[in-house]
């Protein structure tokens, strides 16, 4: 890490005095602590140098062996380190697992986004398209190392034996590693259904643009990531890219689904764990045995107990240690429904009573008459002239409201220039215009 650290501060070279002194000055640190390092010496070295300075020179000397760096000579004789693109790669990756970072989910889902609907995308198709493809290959497998990560972990809690073990597990491992830095991320803030469905579009889109799809062939034949020879496997290779991209979002649900599953069956087995634990470590009974076990496993704490006292299981006989039979259920036997008969005098007062109900009701039809029988022989009035005095009145004028809307009424309400609220009395209604329709005139 010291070495990535000092090739990400200077890219072009490491000055090779500077990382043996930093290795050196790492060396004593971790020696104070209490860790040593044992380093095989290739070559014959100076005693006057201390044993960590060897150690450092000696560390350098196998990785270059290695091949992990290389020497460069450059003015005056400096030498410099050089890392090779696969160091570079392999220490990034160490890197990322040391500093145990967030997955940023939405990170992936908000880069193919901007990939696929940026400005870029309309210059440069084919490359628009590429990088859209590597970020979902990569969002596809961080949600697959967080399935397998979590079934790792159930795995792991089937190996702890005590209830402490459960706990620690629960909390300093699972927790932290799974809960709060990927799967909690995952379903709330960094959930990434908010770009799914507008990338999902725009590959449709593209998908069925047969223009579209000869210029990003054209495009991609021209790019040498693609590494392509003709126009026609370079438009089913868009093809091949846009259905890989559209075949992972279009199962994201199922991916969601199983990695909820994998979680709530963690989140149960250790609830049941803790429970079966609880259980167990409970009662006198199995404290004695914890006792008695731990005497066992010392064969002079066992033989000092055998000569002082004799294990015996004493156990009294009362009415719950008898067997008690189960007792069958009583046979069900159901309450007999009895069916009065409707006589024709209780149906007469059913109809009659419906029929006050409705002779009660407004009608579109009573509605209509009643506007009819205000208005007169005339084509229009003023809504004003129905301003209600009484409550059957009011009710009269809200249905006018209601049923001018419904075809065949046979009037219609015009909304005025000025749009007025009137207060008539107790009441306040808009101010309409009522036409007779052209059919009742």
């Amino acid at each position: 890490m010291a070495l990535y650290d000092q090739y990400r501060a200077a890219r072009f070279g490491i000055e090779y005095t500077l990382m043996r002194d930093l290795i050196e000055e790492l060396l004593e640190t971790r020696a104070e602590l209490g860790v040593t390092v044992d380093v095989q010496e290739l070559l014959i070295f100076d005693s006057d140098e201390s044993s960590f300075r060897i150690q450092a020179n000696a560390i350098l000397r196998l990785l270059k062996e290695n091949q992990w760096i290389y020497i460069e000579t450059r003015e005056s004789w400096v030498q410099y380190i050089v890392l090779p693109h696969y160091t570079g790669r392999v220490l990034s990756v160490f890197h990322e697992l040391c500093e145990g970072r967030p997955v940023e989910y939405q990170k992936y889902a908000f880069s193919i986004f901007a990939a696929l609907t940026g400005e870029e995308a309309q210059r440069r198709p084919s490359m628009a398209l590429y990088d859209a493809r590597e970020k979902t290959a990569e969002f596809a497998e961080e949600l697959s190392l967080l399935a397998n990560n979590i079934k790792h972990h159930s795995e792991q809690l089937r190996t702890k034996e005590t209830f402490q073990g459960v706990l620690d597990h629960h909390f300093d491992e699972y927790l932290p590693a799974i809960v709060e830095k990927s799967y909690h991320r995952l379903r709330t803030s960094d959930h990434v259904s908010r770009y799914r469905q507008t990338i999902l579009d725009t590959l449709q889109k593209w998908l069925l643009d047969d223009q579209w799809i000869a210029r990003a062939a054209e495009d991609a034949l021209n790019n040498e990531a693609y590494s392509l020879t003709s126009l026609e496997i370079a438009e089913e290779k868009v093809r091949q890219y846009i259905y890989e991209v559209m075949d992972t979002f279009n199962e994201l649900d199922d991916i969601f689904t199983e990695i909820d599953k994998r979680h709530n069956k963690y989140i149960r087995a250790s609830y049941n764990r803790l429970r079966l634990k609880t259980q167990h470590r409970s009662g006198t009974d199995t404290i004695i045995g914890e006792i008695l076990s731990w005497i066992g496993s010392d064969e002079s704490l066992a033989v000092i107990a055998g000569d002082y006292f004799n294990i015996q299981a004493p156990r009294q006989v009362t009415e719950k240690s008898f067997y008690t039979p189960r007792k069958p259920n009583s046979p069900f036997n159901p309450i007999t429904h009895i069916v009065l008969p409707i006589t024709d005098e209780i149906k007469e007062g059913f109809r009659n009573q419906f029929w006050e109900h409705m002779q009660g009701t407004i009608t579109p039809e009573k509605t209509r008459n009643y506007v009819f029988s205000r208005m007169g022989g005339r084509t229009e009035m003023r809504i004003e002239e129905l301003a209600p005095t009484n409550m059957e009145e009011f009710l009269h004028l809200a249905h006018i409201f209601l049923y001018s809307c419904q075809n065949g009424m046979g009037y219609h309400l015009v909304r005025t220039d000025a749009d007025r609220i009137l207060h008539i009395g107790s009441y306040q209604f808009s101010d309409r215009k009522v036409e007779r329709g052209a059919d009742d005139v």
